[in-house]
C-alpha cells in the first residue's frame, strides 16, 4: 500500500469519525437569572453524556475573582442589556426563524425563560410585549418541555430574565441552518454588540454625522 492511499486511509478515518462525533452530538445545561445590572449563569456542557468539555460560572466565586473585577462590582457597573433592546428586535425574526427550523435537531428536556420587559413608552411595551408573546406561541405548542413568557413592566425600561435549558443538540443538522443565519450582516453586528456593547454605544455616540 503506498503513502498517499495509507494518508487517504487515515483521512477518511479522521472524518467519518468528526462526523459520528456531530452526529452525537452534545449536550448542554445551563441555568441563567439577570436582576437589574447583576446577571449570573452556570453553563456545563458534555459529550456522550458524561464527558464534561467545557464548564463556565459567572459570576466566578469570590475566591476567585481579580482585583479589576472587585472593583467592576463596586463601581456597580453591569452587563448593559438595555443597549440591546432594540437591536435584539430587529433581528428576531431570523432568530425564530433559526430556532424553529433547528427545533428538530434539538433533544429538549427543558427550556424554560421568563422575561421582564418594559420600555419607555407605554404603547410600545404592550406592542412588543404582544409581539413577543405571539412568536412564544410556536415553540411553546410545539414541544411540551418549552415554557416561554414574557411580561410587560410599565414603571421603567427593564430588560430581566431568567430560566434553564437542558438540551441535547445534533450539530450535524445545525450546520447550514447556522451558516446561513450568520451570513446575515445585521445578526453578525448585533453578536458583536453581544460581545461587546459598551463599545458599540461608544461608537455610535463618537460617530460624526456625514455631510
Amino acid at each position: 500500500m503506498s503513502i498517499p492511499e495509507v494518508i487517504g486511509i487515515i483521512i477518511a478515518i479522521i472524518l467519518i469519525l468528526i462526523i459520528v462525533f456531530l452526529y452525537l452530538g452534545v449536550k448542554i445545561n445551563l441555568t441563567y437569572n439577570k436582576l437589574n445590572s447583576d446577571f449570573e449563569y452556570h453553563l456545563n456542557i458534555t459529550l456522550l453524556n458524561s464527558y464534561s468539555i467545557f464548564r463556565k460560572d459567572h459570576p466566578l466565586p469570590k475566591e476567585c475573582e481579580s482585583d479589576g473585577e472587585k472593583e467592576s462590582d463596586r463601581d456597580g457597573e453591569g452587563y448593559p442589556f438595555k443597549e440591546i433592546i432594540k437591536p435584539l428586535l430587529d433581528v428576531l425574526d431570523s432568530l425564530v426563524e433559526y430556532l424553529t427550523e433547528i427545533l428538530h435537531s434539538l433533544e429538549i428536556k427543558k427550556l424554560e425563560n421568563h422575561l421582564d420587559f418594559g420600555m419607555s413608552s407605554y404603547v410600545s411595551t404592550a406592542k412588543y410585549t404582544g409581539y413577543m408573546w405571539s412568536l412564544f406561541v410556536v415553540p411553546n405548542s410545539s414541544h411540551k418541555n418549552v415554557k416561554l413568557t414574557v411580561e410587560p413592566t410599565f414603571k421603567e425600561p427593564t430588560f430581566d430574565f431568567k430560566g434553564c435549558v437542558d438540551i441535547k443538540v445534533n450539530l450535524l443538522k445545525i450546520v447550514i441552518p447556522t451558516i446561513q443565519l450568520l451570513r446575515q450582516k445585521e445578526v453578525r453586528d448585533f453578536i458583536k454588540l453581544v460581545r461587546n456593547p459598551r463599545e458599540g454605544k461608544d461608537n455610535g455616540e463618537n460617530q460624526e454625522p456625514s455631510e
